[in-house]
């Protein structure tokens, strides 16, 4: 049985998934997630749709994090609307899959992977327009999300993938270190 020691952020590294990455061992805990993996991710890429990234340990895949375009309701955030916008939408990246394998679960893989998704969204949203980091959850990984700050969209809590946000651009301001750090 693998060691429950966290892993320091130092020895992982995140690369964007390739027909040459060896994907075969990975087993999150989820079937859905381990089949999109092995199944569709690659697809995704090709039909320019998603972008997944994996998470190395020692040579082997740890977890992965796919990221698409989206939009999010202006009448799903909290607090007021920003001044002067008038679309009924606003721009933001989903975190659409998020996964760590279960062999190395509570090992500090899952919030790494996170924080260099937040960092991502910080380059990407230098040279587009972009405020809102969106997550579908699992029913069972809302917690992860919560303890990150992100708030639910009230109205899909009882959907069985409840819509989360973030607004980086008050984490930002915040100086939340987390999402430069990575």
């Amino acid at each position: 049985m693998p060691s429950m020691e966290k892993i320091p952020f130092c020895e992982l590294k995140i690369r964007r998934l390739s027909y040459r990455a060896d994907i075969k061992n990975f087993c999150s805990t989820n079937t859905d997630l381990n089949g999109f993996l092995r199944d569709d991710a690659l697809q995704a890429h090709k039909n320019m749709t998603s972008i997944t990234y994996l998470c190395f340990w020692k040579g082997t895949v740890v977890g992965f994090a796919t990221m698409a375009a989206a939009t999010i309701e202006v009448k799903q955030i909290e607090g007021p609307r920003i001044e002067g916008y008038t679309p009924n939408t606003y721009p933001c990246i989903k975190l659409a899959r998020l996964a760590v394998d279960k062999n190395y679960s509570g090992r500090d893989i899952g919030p790494y992977m996170l924080f260099w998704v937040m960092g991502k969204f910080e380059k990407i949203s230098r040279e587009i327009g972009c405020r809102y980091l969106t997550v579908d959850s699992k029913r069972e990984s809302m917690w992860f999300y919560e303890k990150y700050d992100f708030v639910l969209v009230e109205k899909t809590k009882n959907r069985p993938h409840p819509t989360f946000y973030l607004d980086m651009y008050l984490a930002r301001a915040n100086n939340n270190k987390s999402i430069t750090s990575y």
